[in-house]
């Protein structure tokens, strides 16, 4: 935004909370103990009171609009509506049911379902990633479709720069590579077990895992018990700046998601972006955000979501044509430069957030201001 000549005041709530509040050893939320759930659910609660009062006091109110992403059990963006600023949320996903089924992070789930929906129902423009996500918000939360706008994520090219970095390769064999937290829903069991099956027909390829999460131990002994563990690097979480170079020692970018147990995969993966803008093809579960940047398998390969049987037959597939792989990562960065780099989501997000404030405001639905 600040690029398109916006002057930007930020304000990180996280900032105010403790380091450990919400988060465990492995950095992720979940499957903590009650007492540590409800003891995190309590402060997000106080900070959910606390934070619009402060955010109040110290960027005022002479504001052309807030720009907020939803956070579990926070709402700050109502306290500007109040004095006639347009809030506009950034959603993406429903938080309450993934710290409930998928997560187990939460204690307090009904507080941050009844939390959440009404910052939906009350923001001007809710902003999601995903045409699915969409689907969920409207049909089944009831959010007024008219003022929800489908933004998928999108890449910072200059950071993700194939030409600026170094690779740092984990192995000189064919290698597949992850980022990101290490979540059951990612689908990396699959993939080590697909590795394992291709390793019986005599075929090399290694894996090298970026990130860490709830699902790391299972992962580890998983590769002991497949007999592939020498095969598997689990990197750990990097630093931030040296993801890219991460990245680039990468021949594929893993990003396989299984569906959500709400029966959709509404997740718009910023690894895919990140990926392709590396010039590294990617290896993805089919789903809407995949389909649009692999097209007809000019930039990576995919397969059936949870299904080993088609995530071996790409693997395969990879390795019998991995002299085309850097080819296929070129055209991969050429794409994103010319469709998905943040400045063009910002640039037609903001037309759009415009456009249904305007809407909104000959309805009488905004206050004028």
């Amino acid at each position: 935004m600040e690029r398109q000549g916006w002057r930007v005041e930020r304000y990180i709530a996280g900032d105010l909370l403790p380091r450990f509040a919400g988060r465990g050893a492995d950095g992720v939320v979940s499957h903590r103990g009650r007492v540590a759930r409800l003891s995190a659910d309590l402060l997000r609660v106080t900070a959910g009171r606390i934070t619009p009062i402060h955010a109040g006091v110290r960027l005022g109110t002479n504001l052309d609009l807030v720009y907020e992403r939803f956070a579990s059990m926070q709402g700050i963006g109502r306290r500007f509506q109040s004095y006639g600023v347009p809030w506009v949320l950034e959603t993406n996903g429903p938080f309450f049911y993934e710290a409930e089924v998928e997560r187990e992070s939460m204690a307090l789930t009904r507080i941050a379902r009844r939390l959440e929906l009404r910052a939906y129902q009350n923001c001007d423009v809710l902003v999601c990633v995903s045409d699915p996500l969409k689907a969920i918000l409207t049909e089944e939360l009831e959010v007024d479709p008219d003022k929800v706008l489908v933004v998928p994520n999108g890449v910072d090219p200059v950071r993700f720069d194939p030409t600026e970095v170094t690779p740092r390769r984990s192995s000189p064999n064919l290698t597949v590579g992850f980022t990101g937290s290490v979540l059951a829903w990612q689908g990396l069991d699959l993939l080590l077990e697909a590795i394992a099956e291709i390793r019986g027909r005599g075929v090399v390829m290694d894996v090298a895992i970026l990130g860490r999460g709830p699902d790391l131990s299972r992962l580890q002994a998983l590769a002991d018990e497949l007999g592939i563990r020498d095969s598997v690097r689990f990197a750990g979480q990097v630093p931030w700046e040296s993801v890219p170079q991460y990245l680039a020692g990468f021949d594929v970018g893993y990003s396989g998601q299984r569906s959500m147990e709400l029966g959709s995969m509404y997740h718009s993966p910023l690894k895919l972006y990140e990926y392709l803008a590396m010039g590294v093809p990617v290896l993805a579960s089919r789903h809407d955000d995949a389909e649009a940047l692999v097209g007809d398998d000019e930039h990576g390969f995919l397969f059936r979501s949870g299904d080993r049987d088609d995530l071996v037959r790409c693997l395969m597939e990879i390795h019998s044509r991995r002299h085309t792989l850097p080819g296929m990562g070129r055209l991969g960065r050429d794409l994103v430069l010319a469709e998905h780099t943040w400045d063009a989501r910002v640039g037609a997000m903001l037309e759009q957030v415009f456009a249904t404030l305007r809407r909104q405001r000959s309805k009488g639905g905004l206050d004028d201001g």
